[in-house]
């Protein structure tokens, strides 16, 4: 499969039409977005390249995607979160989730990790608690702004905070990349 600028502009990617084209050309693998880094790549953040690779797995792998963001809950939620969280994880991957729990499930992880960054794991806990129990998307999606927004706040300058984020953008990118390889 390839990443494609129309792909891109249709996710609503913040890039230009004219910085899309040149990055993409007449597509680019999973693989390539993912590890490029020399030429009009060399300015590509990990985050970045989270956000595409993410909306792709999105629609290619619904499966594959379940278990990245199990992954990653495993990964940023602190030992002692309320068991909803955890309980969110199995749900994942027990299939027994709707897009809408899927989306909840985004947002808490997002919540969690952005929660982490600020070094407030008990926060990150409530945050993803609710996330995970919500009724609605929405109300989880306000959730995890409301925690993004203060986490980037309390860290924003924070050296150990930037190197945490950057480990946990390139274990997203690796687990993603197991998925969409063959697709």
């Amino acid at each position: 499969m390839l990443i494609t600028a129309k792909m891109n502009r249709e996710f609503g990617a913040c890039y230009s039409d004219d910085r899309l084209a040149e990055l993409y050309g007449d597509g680019k693998t999973p693989e390539q977005v993912a590890t490029l880094t020399d030429g009009l790549w060399a300015d590509v953040s990990d985050r970045d390249r989270c956000w595409i690779l993410w909306r792709v797995l999105a629609t290619e792998n619904k499966a594959g995607m379940r278990e990245c963001l199990a992954r990653m809950l495993e990964r940023v939620l602190p030992a002692n979160c309320d068991p909803r969280s955890r309980a969110v994880i199995g749900a994942l991957r027990e299939n027994a989730v709707t897009d809408e729990i899927i989306a909840a499930a985004s947002a808490a992880a997002d919540a969690a990790y952005a929660a982490s960054l600020a070094y407030a794991a008990g926060r990150a806990s409530v945050y993803a608690a609710y996330a995970a129990d919500a009724a609605s998307a929405a109300r989880a999606a306000y959730a995890a702004c409301a925690a993004a927004r203060a986490a980037y706040e309390a860290c924003a300058s924070d050296a150990a905070a930037d190197a945490d984020a950057g480990t946990e953008m390139k274990a997203q990118i690796a687990d993603i990349l197991e998925f969409l390889n063959g697709i």
